[in-house]
């Protein structure tokens, strides 16, 4: 055999014939032959469903979140009667714990059983039941708190203030005397008396409970304050449910000045009273940054101003 025989021959390509030769079928379905617009319509789809999902995902939290605050309402809800059994707070929370505060506090309490066995040998105390309602007060206008009833308490109670001289105040109750404010308080006298007393009690800081009491000072040169009390023209024209600092019967003499100070009782001279009459009294606070503020009310231990017989 010889070695022409072994050799193929391999046809050369013509001209004009290698793009047929060399160029492959495109396959179906390729990138290049898909559609454009439905590739950016199908990748733009995905944040509108992102955004789905999160709206879905807050929504249930939202629902659990709600269930959940919903039982623990109803799980720290307290009925009235287990409300009536908390505790009141207390204007002086935590100072009783404070070893110098609890020294002041007995010592301002030994202080008060000696005045007030001393005062009980001058002036006779009227006796008041524990167990009488008082009555409450609103701090809104057009609401008439009745004062603490009681022999020797006033009928009456009226504020005026030397900046607001036309000003009419809420008729609720409270006694507030400072630099610019008064108070006037209308008594009855007893049907066997002529000659009268004033008498003042402010109790110890933890005698108070949950009721209020406030006495202020901010002047070196007073020790302590003092209320002072004027008598008051009375005639049928005093009103005091209109009652304004321009308005307020004009006064007559003053009759003494009272101590205040947490843990004091304190008494003025004895002054000249007809029986069986209406007597007017103005109270004033005595002081730079002087104010004393409490609630005529009943209970004990007293808090305020009563005029008892001599």
């Amino acid at each position: 055999m010889s070695f022409e025989e072994n050799v193929e021959a391999i046809p050369l390509m013509h001209p004009g014939e290698d793009n047929a030769h060399t160029s492959m079928p495109k396959r179906r379905g390729s990138r290049s032959s898909s559609n454009p617009r439905g590739f950016l319509a199908k990748w733009t789809s995905l944040p509108h469903s992102a955004l789905l999902i999160a709206l879905l995902s807050l929504f249930l939290s939202s629902l659990g979140l709600a269930s959940s605050l919903r039982s623990f309402r109803q799980q720290n809800e307290l009925d009235e009667a287990q409300l009536e059994l908390l505790r009141k707070p207390s204007l002086y929370f935590g100072f009783d714990k404070v070893p110098r505060i609890q020294q002041i506090l007995s010592l301002e309490s030994l202080i008060a059983q000696a005045q007030g066995t001393a005062t009980s040998s001058v002036v006779t105390e009227p006796t008041h039941s524990l167990d009488e309602d008082h009555p409450t007060a609103g701090h809104g206008h057009g609401h008439v708190a009745t004062p603490a009833a009681g022999p020797g308490r006033p009928v009456n109670i009226a504020r005026v203030n030397s900046q607001y001289p036309d000003q009419i105040f809420a008729r609720d109750g409270w006694v507030l005397i400072t630099e610019h404010d008064r108070t006037l308080l209308e008594f009855r006298t007893s049907s066997h008396t002529s000659r009268c007393v004033f008498a003042s009690y402010f109790p110890t800081r933890r005698s108070l409970g949950d009721r209020l009491l406030t006495i202020e000072l901010d002047d070196p040169n007073t020790p302590i304050a003092r209320i002072q009390l004027t008598t008051m023209t009375v005639s049928e024209s005093v009103d005091f449910a209109t009652l304004t600092w321009n308005t307020r019967p004009q006064a007559l003499k003053l009759v003494g000045e009272l101590d205040a100070s947490f843990g004091r009782n304190d008494t003025t001279g004895e002054f000249d009273c007809e029986p069986d009459t209406r007597l007017l009294v103005e109270l004033a606070c005595i002081g730079r940054g002087c104010r004393i503020e409490y609630k005529d009310e009943t209970g004990f231990p007293k808090i305020g101003i009563e005029l008892v017989d001599s």
